[in-house]
């Protein structure tokens, strides 16, 4: 639960070829009454959708200036709820949106990261899909393009030892930083699914809470619904089996909010596309709501 009033900030980006329908998710959990649900006290409209496929082959993603304009312009609707004591929830669109996240939250300090995601997103830019989606997480550990790693002017968007990746279950999809995507060499506290089976779920979440409550400046919660079963949750681009269950998930966001270190969230990779029922969509608005009502 968060006492701050929430803004709704939409966010419907697809920076590359294998997202095409994430840019319908801010729409798609709208409609289906997220704001209600959640008890939004307002709704950031989106200036405009963007959906790029276009590789720069020099810096090796899609469309770089046009991403980065429309991450600075998250950054700046960021930074405005901030200001004014509100808790925005961003929706995107892909992971990409985390960066434009960091980087509003990041200019009145240095927020941690508690990264919640099937995937790891540690591959090295030029990867074989190109997808900022696929290496968000090291464009914002200061790996990648200068154009997107430094957006802010402001390198890394978040300190490592602010960092923790929670319920990643891909094992080394593509070759990203250092030869491997899981982000083993840094600092980064990693709890993988195996991980979490091992130390078992309440025992992994309280060492994440633990290393979180050692952020400067709060930090900001990343959701991938892909890090939920893949038996609940079969609307996202890169299917994987297992996953948390919708109960491990909402606990997760639940305990993170409880700490009242969370400057914000972002929520991203459902596929209205691929949710024929619209039963995954109506998932995510009850995970959120129970989340957020504590």
């Amino acid at each position: 639960m968060t006492e701050k009033p929430i803004s709704i900030i939409e966010a419907p980006l697809s920076v590359g070829a294998g997202l095409a329908g994430v840019e319908m998710l801010p729409a798609a959990l709208l409609d289906a009454g997220l704001a209600e649900r959640v008890g939004a006290a307002r709704v950031v409209s989106a200036e405009g959708t963007l959906a790029v496929k276009d590789i720069d082959r020099v810096v090796g993603i899609p469309e770089p200036l046009r991403v980065r304009s429309f991450l600075l312009s998250l950054a700046d609707k960021v930074e405005a709820e901030l200001r004014e004591d509100r808790f925005p929830l961003v929706l995107g669109g892909d992971c990409t949106v985390l960066l434009g996240c960091l980087a509003g939250a990041g200019r009145n300090g240095n927020p941690g990261l508690f990264f919640l995601d099937g995937h790891t997103d540690f591959n090295a830019p030029g990867a074989p899909d190109h997808e900022t989606a696929s290496m968000d997480l090291a464009i914002a550990s200061g790996y990648g393009p200068d154009i997107l790693t430094a957006l802010d002017g402001k390198t890394p968007l978040v300190a490592q030892e602010q960092t923790v990746v929670f319920g990643v279950r891909e094992e080394n999809r593509l070759t990203g930083i250092g030869g491997n995507t899981l982000p083993d060499n840094t600092d980064i506290l990693h709890l993988s699914l195996a991980a979490i089976r091992e130390f078992g779920f309440g025992n992994a979440l309280k060492k994440a809470m633990k290393r979180l409550a050692q952020a400067d400046s709060g930090f900001w919660l990343h959701l991938d619904v892909d890090v939920l079963d893949d038996a609940v949750m079969p609307a996202v681009d890169y299917r994987m089996p297992g996953g948390l269950s919708p109960g491990e998930v909402k606990a997760a966001v639940a305990a993170a909010l409880e700490t009242g270190k969370v400057s914000g969230m972002n929520v991203t990779i459902l596929n209205p596309k691929l949710d024929w029922n619209g039963q995954c969509t109506g998932l995510v608005v009850s995970l959120l709501a129970a989340a957020f009502s504590g």
